[in-house]
């Protein structure tokens, strides 16, 4: 009887957890007189007066990285769900999105979700946040025990994945958000 009480309560506690989770909206776009670099269907504003260079990487423009003048470096890219997930989504039946969703809410009805998460690097120090602009959807990992930060942008539906990729903090995050135009 003690153990039925006590899954019983296990359960409702990890229900209450994730239900706490929060989706945060974007910040407001702020694209107004910057230079606007286009990666297939994204566009990323970038301040002219601190932009040091572009490079635009490989023969197609699948890929970019954004230098600031304080060296500030910043990878935009169009990546399929074999190279971002490794194609974990199908191997669990499901979509790209639902797989960064059950990352986030540590879902743990998904088989061997905490070493799926150790393999993205999250865990309390290197925290998953998740923003939301409509049906668009930016799943970031970001924080201090990893070689670089991501954000992961898809659209509910689609396997397309945007992956960008640098070191930064909230404010910065924060702007690199605000400095997206979503046409996927």
């Amino acid at each position: 009887m003690f153990k039925i009480i006590l899954l019983a309560a296990l359960m409702f506690t990890s229900n209450l957890v994730i239900a706490s989770q929060k989706v945060n909206p974007f910040p407001s776009l702020s694209c107004s007189n910057k230079v606007h670099i286009r990666v297939v269907d994204l566009v990323y504003c970038a301040d002219s007066t601190t932009l040091s260079k572009i490079n635009f990487l490989g023969l197609s423009n699948q890929t970019v990285v954004v230098t600031s003048q304080d060296q500030n470096e910043l990878a935009i890219a169009l990546n399929p769900p074999e190279i971002s997930l490794g194609d974990m989504h199908k191997k669990l039946n499901m979509s790209v999105n639902d797989f960064f969703h059950a990352l986030y809410h540590s879902d743990p009805k998904v088989k061997n979700i905490a070493k799926l998460r150790s393999a993205f690097d999250i865990d309390e120090n290197n925290p998953m946040s998740v923003y939301q602009n409509g049906d668009i959807f930016a799943f970031v990992v970001m924080g201090e025990n990893q070689d670089y930060d991501r954000v992961y942008i898809n659209k509910k539906g689609s396997d397309v994945i945007y992956q960008i990729s640098g070191e930064f903090n909230q404010p910065q995050l924060n702007r690199i958000l605000s400095s997206l135009i979503l046409d996927v």
